[in-house]
């Protein structure tokens, strides 16, 4: 299981944001002749074009077999638009990066690296992209204490952390997470209160993201919730993601005490459907 931090403003990292363990993770395709269909992995020739497509991290990488001579190769979309072209310069690797702060993300659908010699077409092979992510728990860290949080900071009891798992076959990347109706949101006001993170979601993997004191019910300058007032009352959790549907979770809180002495307990909780990606 993987663990990442963030903030408001940027990720606080104890480990290194790190590319998928074990290099990389075989895409199903066929691979075709420019003309009429061929046996999946079968060049015209008997050779195949691509001997391998997989994920490295965030980089969506391809290699060319030993006797393939690409001038380019291409990345079509399911519109039959290129949406990004490189050049095998002294390697038969080819490499697109497609999540990460710089990027803006990609479709979900089905995908073609197309291999050229100039205008002439030596063969394609299909890719598809599609993370599926779900967010399996919310966790307060109260009541694990156990886990890996920053105890070096005063508010560390009153932190979450997510589970995303993603169950699809290519990652996605978590921009930010969204916090409706949390003890912290009722503090500050505003609904919704939102924190930064730059984190990969590799396919097939269950990332933790350790987040912010959202289960505060005191601000920085005084304010406090009066309990007392409040009753139960549900909080939403949306990951916003580069990439696939943005998870959703809800969970049920009641609360207990007065303003000067709150007392919260987490009574239900589970995933609800995911939202369209992005902001």
């Amino acid at each position: 299981m993987r663990r990442r931090y963030g903030t408001q403003r940027r990720i606080g990292r104890r480990t290194a944001l790190a590319s998928v363990a074990g290099g990389l993770a075989a895409l199903a395709g066929c691979t075709t002749d420019s003309d009429s269909p061929q046996d999946p992995g079968d060049d015209p020739g008997g050779n195949e074009t691509f001997d391998s497509v997989g994920w490295d991290g965030p980089t969506l990488v391809a290699t060319l077999a030993s006797d393939v001579a690409a001038t380019h190769v291409d990345l079509v979309d399911s519109d039959g638009e290129t949406l990004r072209r490189k050049h095998p310069r002294d390697t038969s690797e080819v490499s697109y990066t497609l999540l990460g702060e710089a990027e803006d993300g990609y479709e979900l659908g089905e995908y073609r690296l197309v291999a050229s010699d100039g205008d002439s077409t030596i063969g394609e092979t299909d890719v598809s992209l599609e993370p599926e992510l779900r967010i399996t728990a919310v966790k307060w860290a109260k009541e694990y204490p156990e886990m890996e949080w920053d105890k070096e900071s005063d508010d560390w009891e009153d932190r979450a952390a997510l589970e995303i798992e993603n169950v699809g076959i290519s990652p996605s990347y978590l921009e930010q997470v969204r916090w409706e109706d949390a003890p912290l949101s009722k503090v500050m006001h505003p609904a919704e209160t939102e924190f930064y993170h730059r984190v990969l979601l590799p396919a097939g993997e269950t990332t933790t993201v350790y987040g912010a004191a959202v289960y505060a019910t005191e601000g920085r300058f005084g304010e406090s919730l009066d309990c007392g007032e409040l009753d139960t009352d549900d909080h939403t959790v949306t990951a916003i993601v580069q990439a696939g549907a943005n998870p959703q979770y809800t969970q049920t809180i009641e609360y207990g005490g007065t303003e000067t002495s709150c007392e919260l307990s987490i009574v239900d909780g589970g995933p609800v459907e995911p939202t369209d990606g992005g902001e």
